[in-house]
């Protein structure tokens, strides 16, 4: 196994971590539950993963959190519009 360097210590980081995405993750946790769960996770890594010195695995997870939440939210949307379409149809599920 090799000698990896130690990380940098937090205070003597140049930036800031990636955007965390954490309030879009919990607001779409209550619009579509599955996927705004799986941003949510992805959003409480990031500044872990940051200060731990894994910044691009930092930044992936940032992302993978945006990408779910907005995921969520055009999945929540879909659900509604199917809902009021099938509803304004007249239940042929019944």
């Amino acid at each position: 196994m090799a000698n990896r360097p130690s990380p940098p210590h937090p205070s003597t980081r140049r930036s800031a971590p990636p955007p965390s995405h954490l309030t879009w993750a919990v607001l779409t946790t209550v619009c579509f539950l599955p996927l705004g769960v799986l941003a949510l996770r992805h959003a409480t890594q990031v500044e872990r993963l940051w200060y731990a010195g894994r910044d691009d695995d930092a930044r992936r997870s940032s992302r993978s959190a945006r990408d779910l939440a907005l995921a969520a939210v055009v999945g929540a949307v879909l659900v509604v519009l199917v809902t009021v379409s099938v509803t304004a149809a007249g239940t042929p599920f019944a």
